[in-house]
């Protein structure tokens, strides 16, 4: 069974979890640390080290000219310190200058 939640239930299968009512689920370590719950994680062997966002709308014009202005500011704001600083501020020191590299190597095939 596959399930997707909205941003404002990430982490609910945990509960679902420790409770016995499913026996696994793919979720962010930092959820897992979050939610206070004595659970496990392991990292995915295939999983990328990064992953990068992406904004969706419908498929209208005015869906397509809100991502057009989302992918202006990102470019925009993208090389400002205090921007670079909080992007990065999820990721361990360690591996902060890899992250950056892949984020702006994906930046600039998007150009």
């Amino acid at each position: 069974m596959q399930r997707n939640a909205p941003l404002e239930q990430v982490g609910n299968n945990l509960q679902m979890l420790e409770k016995g009512f499913i026996e696994a689920t793919l979720e962010y370590p930092k959820i897992v640390t979050r939610s206070g719950l004595p659970l496990q994680s392991w990292p995915l062997q295939e999983a990328e080290p990064f992953n990068l966002v992406y904004f969706a709308c419908s498929k209208t014009d005015a869906g397509a000219q809100s991502v057009q202005i989302i992918n202006q500011l990102i470019n925009q704001v993208s090389q400002q310190k205090d921007y670079l600083l909080l992007a990065l501020a999820g990721i361990p020191t360690q591996q902060q200058a890899q992250a950056l590299q892949f984020w702006q190597q994906a930046l600039a095939g998007k150009s």
